[in-house]
């Protein structure tokens, strides 16, 4: 969710002129909805926009200093559309759920929601900054080679923990369980990016829209029901990856 700022689309980004005193929400976002940032502008009378991290299918993603805080933030900017609007309202809900079920330190390696708001028309969603993710981090260190075992140790540990998280607190399995989920900042990890979250049936066919394909499971091609386990086989395929 929070790419590298190296590797945003500078196309979604406008240089501050004048303030944004005469914008409005018909004329901030672009032709898919997505919303224009500006850097430097103020959200919320509280968040200045001080890069893009990057952007995905729901969303665009900003850093942000919180004023409240004085620390950096990210504020997830949902597309302006009613559909991209109630997946987001739906992970608000889902880390909420988790949030309040967890009775131990799991639901830590579970992203934080700080805040929530509606700037522009679109809903925003404010997190806690994590500086990479482990795609990010594999690029960097791990290309060919894999990354050290102590460290693969300790995200597959963090990793099942968030699981445990969503899985037996919150009810929930993630459904989209991959690196460019996995955020990081020094030795902490969180699983992100909840929308994709849904409650395991015993009748619903896992179907091959969930989970990213080199992360797919054998019940998503062979339309078994959806159950927890299919975030098990992405963690080990995310966890073999590390390696490699």
């Amino acid at each position: 969710m929070f790419a590298s700022e190296s590797e945003a689309d500078n196309s979604m980004v406008i240089e501050k002129e004048g303030g944004t005193e005469k914008r409005s929400g018909h004329n901030c976002d672009d032709a898919l909805g997505y919303y224009k940032l500006v850097l430097g502008e103020e959200m919320h009378t509280r968040y200045t926009v001080t890069s893009l991290l990057g952007h995905g299918t729901f969303s665009s993603v900003a850093k942000c200093k919180d004023k409240a805080s004085n620390k950096m933030v990210a504020v997830k900017v949902i597309r302006n559309s009613e559909q991209m609007r109630a997946v987001a309202d739906m992970e608000m809900k889902i880390i909420k759920n988790v949030q309040a079920a967890s009775v131990d330190e799991t639901h830590y390696h579970i992203v934080r929601l700080l805040d929530s708001f509606t700037h522009m028309q679109h809903l925003c969603m404010v997190f806690e900054y994590m500086h990479s993710d482990l795609r990010q981090l594999l690029r960097r260190t791990g290309s060919g080679v894999g990354l050290p075992l102590p460290v693969i140790r300790s995200y597959t540990y963090q990793m099942l923990l968030g699981l445990k998280a969503l899985h037996h607190d919150g009810g929930y399995a993630h459904c989209d369980i991959k690196p460019d989920n996995m955020l990081i900042t020094g030795d902490r990890l969180v699983v992100s990016d909840l929308g994709s979250c849904i409650q395991p049936s015993t009748t619903k066919p896992c179907g091959c829209e969930l989970v990213s394909r080199y992360y797919r499971p054998p019940e998503c091609l062979l339309g078994l029901p959806i159950s927890t386990a299919i975030d098990i086989w992405s963690m080990a395929t995310t966890v073999f990856e590390l390696s490699t």
